[in-house]
């Protein structure tokens, strides 16, 4: 499977942390590496910078978007659905 854009696992990542328990956002990244199925070299590949993973970094702008639209609530590296979007699910 293709690596995802940020995009993409917006709506993923929201699925993901609607089931309730606060997650952190290195649970976020895991689950969604490994439901796209990426391989290891996939998980630790690096931006052009070589500053962060890219999956890290897909992830991460995917939930800072969400938590600029009150999708999320962001709690330093801790994230849940806010309790006014959680009844749109």
């Amino acid at each position: 499977m293709t690596k995802p854009d940020f995009q993409t696992l917006m709506l993923r990542s929201l699925s993901f942390l609607a089931d309730g328990p606060t997650r952190r956002t290195r649970d976020v990244i895991t689950a969604k590496s490994d439901e796209f199925q990426l391989p290891a070299d996939e998980r630790v590949e690096m931006t052009p910078s070589g500053r962060a993973r890219l999956m890290d970094n897909r992830v991460g702008w995917s939930l800072t978007h969400l938590s600029r639209r009150d999708f999320c609530s962001d709690l330093v590296a801790f994230k849940s659905v806010s309790p006014k979007q959680a009844s749109t699910f």
